[in-house]
């Protein structure tokens, strides 16, 4: 139930206020760790069909802003946008750490 809500903020954010910049990719599914402390976030990519730009965008996604780094992601920091909203949102007693990944061909069936 809290990773649904947690897909749900995820997929505000990236289709929404991000849409022109996280156009490469889409959120397929969020899962909790069982304390709640990570949230493992699937996405499957669109038009990046080479491996290396798809880890690429991945080490980008999963980078922790804390300085300059070269990305079209580090301006914005996309995973400090989402744990505002989930804080806006959502009532936790810890805020998960996010993890992208990326979805693996059994998840994307099952959406």
């Amino acid at each position: 139930m809290v990773a649904s809500s947690v897909k749900k903020v995820v997929s505000e954010v990236v289709h929404g206020e991000f849409a022109n910049t996280c156009s490469d990719f889409s959120v397929i599914e969020v899962t909790m760790s069982q304390d709640l402390r990570y949230a493992d976030i699937f996405i499957l990519f669109y038009d990046v069909d080479e491996l290396a730009n798809q880890e690429k965008i991945l080490s980008e996604l999963n980078y922790d802003f804390s300085g300059k780094f070269d990305s079209k992601f580090a301006k914005i920091s996309l995973k400090k946008v989402i744990a505002e909203q989930m804080k806006k949102k959502m009532l936790f007693k810890y805020m998960p750490s996010i993890r992208f990944k990326v979805a693996e061909e059994g998840m994307i069936y099952v959406c």
